[in-house]
């Protein structure tokens, strides 16, 4: 990527692309959710369409012989407004040739040289352990980060920019933009396209469910199988976040908690009604088998266990939906072989959601409450779901939150989707202007190779 010819530019645009999106691409094709949004006879296309569906359904592997339609990098540029950019950080190469990001905004694509080559492993490790500690550590590990990955990169943005869509082999988050996460320029610039979801209800919310398992029943040997305590406590926060998400996005929402937060209930909803989807709950993580993650849930029926796992997460109807994970770890895991990241997070979007917000790490039930409260409040004034999030960060921080606080949910996927539309978006303390001024802009990286399933 030394040259810096547009041609050139565009060549490894598209061998990015082509290495990054056509996993996910043809599995969303698969699963019906990015069909060919080109004009055309709308009978063929309909015929097309539903043919296709029926085929995937009937064989998921239908998917993998589809070769994905990826636009060109002038088709990216257009549909970006002024204010956005896109980074995408391949962090490859090694020795001479180092890593490289690509910054594309409305006007123009550039290639950054980053100064490292190499693994970030070991600075990503002290980074997290010091940020887990709340007392202030992190900052010359913070600073070095930011040194490497993102000085150069926003040294070239236009000064009008305040929307970022990064596109990671590691999950970034920088603290003085309006931040989402997609997993390349091919699936956001699908979504970007989609007409916006329609719902007669502003949100589904299930939280803090009763859990009736005894040793030795399913939730526990999933839970120890996964190296986790079998003690799953109650959160009671997590009842006070979702009720205040729901006064904050209007009347009609329809909040379930307690023996009423279960499995069936979830699977029984008529989905669509809703416009966003809110799980507070817990998580359980497999390592090994990605499948078998899950969102813990009460029962709610005999054939149910509880266990909402990936392969029936990805049955739900979810088209367009926002879905809210305020759960642990709910967006992460370890590296091994490219699976266990994203692995709840990804399922939803398997099952139609264009917005995912998920957790990155362990979230304490208080302050992931206290972050959501303040996230609601936003989305209250027809904030945007990436906006909303980072006046929700912006208040925390002011409030002199430590970094763990505030930086474990991130937006992926459409963060433009606004959850109570017809409301009028606050500017100047929030909206799409930057959060703050100066200061250090990274708060989060993780080593981790997000949305990269095999």
């Amino acid at each position: 990527m030394e040259s810096r010819e547009p041609g050139d530019v565009a060549l490894a645009y598209q061998v990015m692309e082509r290495m990054r999106a056509r996993m996910l691409l043809d599995r969303l094709d698969a699963g019906r959710l990015t069909e060919a949004l080109a004009p055309g006879d709308p009978e063929l296309e309909l015929d097309e369409r539903t043919s296709r569906v029926s085929a995937a359904r009937s064989n998921p592997r239908f998917g993998a012989v589809r070769q994905p339609e990826l636009p060109a990098l002038a088709e990216i540029q257009a549909a970006l407004e002024p204010d956005q950019a896109m980074i995408a950080y391949p962090l490859g190469g090694s020795g001479a040739q180092g890593s490289w990001a690509l910054v594309v905004t409305r006007d123009g694509a550039t290639p950054v040289r980053l100064p490292f080559s190499g693994s970030l492993d070991r600075e990503v490790g002290t980074y997290l352990a010091l940020l887990a500690r709340r007392d202030g550590s992190d900052g010359a590990a913070a600073a070095r980060l930011h040194e490497l990955l993102l000085r150069d990169v926003l040294a070239v943005l236009p000064a009008g920019v305040r929307r970022l869509i990064l596109l990671p082999d590691r999950a970034l988050l920088a603290r003085d933009f309006e931040t989402s996460v997609a997993p390349s320029f091919a699936v956001w610039h699908r979504w970007r396209a989609a007409p916006a979801p329609q719902a007669s209800a502003p949100m589904l919310a299930l939280a803090d469910p009763t859990l009736h398992a005894r040793p030795g029943e399913s939730l526990f040997r999933l839970a120890e199988s996964s190296g986790l305590e079998t003690g799953l406590g109650g959160l009671p926060h997590a009842r006070r976040e979702v009720r205040a998400m729901g006064r904050c996005l209007g009347r009609g929402s329809r909040i379930l908690t307690g023996e009423r937060a279960t499995e069936q209930a979830l699977k029984d909803a008529d989905l669509a009604a809703f416009r966003v989807i809110h799980l507070a709950a817990h998580t359980i993580v497999d390592e090994r088998r990605q499948e078998r993650s899950a969102v813990v849930l009460a029962p709610g029926a005999d054939e149910e266990d509880g266990l909402l796992q990936f392969r029936e997460v990805v049955e739900l109807d979810l088209q367009g939906r926002i879905v809210i994970l305020s759960a642990c770890r709910s967006a992460s895991g370890p590296v091994v072989g490219g699976d266990g990241v994203m692995g709840l997070a990804n399922a939803f979007f398997l099952a139609g959601s264009r917005t995912v917000v998920a957790g990155l790490w362990p979230l304490r039930d208080d302050e992931a409450s206290r972050l959501m409260e303040e996230f609601a409040e936003a989305l209250s004034h027809g904030a945007t779901v990436a906006s909303g999030l980072a006046t929700a960060r912006r208040s925390l921080i002011q409030r002199g939150a430590p970094a763990a606080a505030w930086a474990g949910l991130v937006v992926f996927g459409d963060g433009d989707q606004v959850p109570r539309p017809g409301a009028r978006e606050a500017r100047g303390s929030g909206g799409r202007a930057a959060v703050v001024v100066g200061g250090l802009a990274l708060v989060l990286i993780l080593a981790l190779r997000v949305w990269r399933r095999a």
